[in-house]
C-alpha cells in the first residue's frame, strides 16, 4: 500500500487515465495512415505522444511534410473531443475522493485547449488545482519538464509527488523528473516505466487504501 500522508501532491495524465481518449488519439493517427494506403501502419508507438511529435513521425513514415500532418491531425482529434469521450472506470470516484484530501494537477501531452474541452466535459476540471499541457512547455512527454512545470505549479517537490501515466512516454517522463510512478494500463503489451503496474483506478485507490472508493 501507499500512504497518502507520505506524498505531497497527485499529478494525473489526462488521455488514458482520466478520459478514454487515447483510442480515439490512436484511431485518428490510424485514419491518416489508412487515407494513405498504409493500413498496416502501426499505432502503438503514437501513444501519448504530442500532436506535433506524432505529426514528426508520421511525416518519415508517410514521406509528408510535417505541418499540414500536424495541422490534420489536431483537426481530426479536436474534432473526436467534441463527439465526446467516456471517463476511464473508477476514474471519477477516484479524484472526487483525493479532492480536498492533497493537491492535484493533470499533466498531459494534449493541448491546453483539447484539455480544458475534455476535463471540463467529465466534470473534474474544478477539482484540480493546476493543469499542465504540451502548450506549456518546449518539449512534451517523455522529457520530464511537463512534469516538473506540473510539480512547480503545485509548490511541490517533484520527489514527494505520485504520478499517475498509461503511456510509454508519459511514465518514463514522470521517472525521469523524479515522481513515484503508478502506471494504469489494463494492456500488458504496453510496456510502462512504473513503480507499481495496475489495471485501472480502481486499482490505484486500493493502492491508496481510500476504503469510500472501495466501498
Amino acid at each position: 500500500m501507499l500512504k497518502l500522508d507520505g506524498l505531497d501532491g497527485i499529478i494525473f495524465d489526462c488521455d488514458g487515465v482520466l478520459v478514454d481518449s487515447e483510442s480515439s488519439w490512436l484511431e485518428v493517427v490510424g485514419d491518416i495512415g489508412a487515407a494513405r494506403g498504409r493500413c498496416d501502419l502501426d499505432r502503438a508507438p503514437y501513444r501519448g505522444l504530442t500532436v506535433m511529435d506524432a505529426a514528426i513521425k508520421l511525416a518519415a513514415e508517410l514521406g509528408e511534410a510535417v505541418e499540414p500532418l500536424r495541422s490534420e491531425l489536431a483537426v481530426a482529434f479536436s474534432a473526436e473531443l467534441r463527439v465526446g469521450v467516456p471517463t476511464m472506470p473508477g476514474a471519477v470516484d477516484l479524484v472526487r475522493a483525493l479532492a480536498g484530501r492533497i493537491p492535484l494537477g493533470v499533466a498531459s501531452n494534449s493541448s491546453a485547449d483539447d484539455l480544458e474541452s475534455l476535463l471540463g466535459a467529465s466534470g473534474l476540471r474544478p477539482l484540480f488545482e493546476i493543469v499542465a499541457s504540451a502548450d506549456d512547455v518546449v518539449e512534451g512527454k517523455p522529457n520530464p519538464a511537463l512534469y516538473l512545470e506540473a510539480a512547480r505549479r503545485l509548490g511541490i517537490d517533484p520527489t514527494r509527488c505520485l504520478a499517475i501515466e498509461d503511456s510509454p512516454v508519459g511514465s518514463r517522463a514522470a521517472m525521469l523528473a523524479g515522481m513515484r510512478v503508478v502506471g494504469v494500463n489494463a494492456d500488458p503489451s504496453v510496456e510502462l516505466e512504473a513503480h507499481y503496474r495496475l489495471a485501472s483506478c480502481n486499482d490505484v485507490a486500493e493502492l491508496l487504501e481510500l476504503t469510500e472508493v472501495r466501498a
